[in-house]
């Protein structure tokens, strides 16, 4: 994806330490009108399932999901916004609509979780269950935080600015515990079977190394 460069503007520091960088999971870029490939590749899969088809499947389809996180072009647009006064309003309503469609590929990768089955190992289905959990737990963090940004004041870039500034270094710190969560769960040593599957998996390999 594009690097979005931080400036002095508080605003374009935030959403890009919130979208693009620091603890969180890794990604391969986001657009709109993407469909979680777990979501719609596996509506029937077996259960249980070989945990190295369960950790391909998981682990594309939440790949795809921090692709949305990273849309660039949305995030770019707000931060444009920001140069006057006048660009404010603009801004805000790109990042309200930033959130939907987060928000939206969420839905998608959760009920792709849930029809992705249980990996046939010890611990499987507490596995699965976690990462249904981890997603769930997501989207609410992401109706609050658009829901706090709908709320910030539009009259000037300075106040603007500092108010998104703070919801998204929130968000951007309830991201990377979600993805320290992940990581626990994917490659962590809880699961050594899915551990094991997912070590061997390029996808997963991708969302441990970002």
């Amino acid at each position: 994806m594009r690097r979005i460069t931080c400036s002095a503007l508080t605003l374009a520091c935030a959403l890009a330490l919130a979208a693009c960088g620091g603890d969180g999971a890794g990604g391969n870029g986001g657009g709109a009108g993407t469909q979680s490939t777990v979501a719609t590749s596996v509506a029937e899969a077996p259960v249980p399932i070989a945990a190295e088809v369960w950790v391909k499947r998981v682990c594309t389809g939440i790949s795809e999901w921090v692709g949305r996180l990273r849309d660039a072009d949305v995030l770019e647009t707000a931060v444009r916004g920001t140069a006057s006064d006048e660009g404010v309003p603009e801004a805000r309503a790109a990042l309200g609509a930033y959130f939907g469609n987060v928000i939206d590929e969420t839905d998608a990768t959760i009920a792709g979780l849930k029809a992705s089955g249980e990996p046939d190992v010890e611990g499987g289905a507490k596995a699965a269950a976690a990462l249904v959990a981890l997603m769930t737990g997501m989207r609410g963090v992401l109706e609050a935080t658009q829901e706090r940004v709908a709320k910030v004041s539009v009259a000037d870039t300075a106040s603007f600015g500092k108010g998104v500034g703070a919801a998204m270094s929130e968000f951007g710190a309830e991201t990377g515990k979600a993805a320290r969560r992940l990581q626990e769960t994917i490659t962590g040593d809880a699961y050594p079977e899915i551990e094991k599957a997912a070590k061997a998996d390029p996808a997963c390999k991708d969302l441990g190394q970002s």
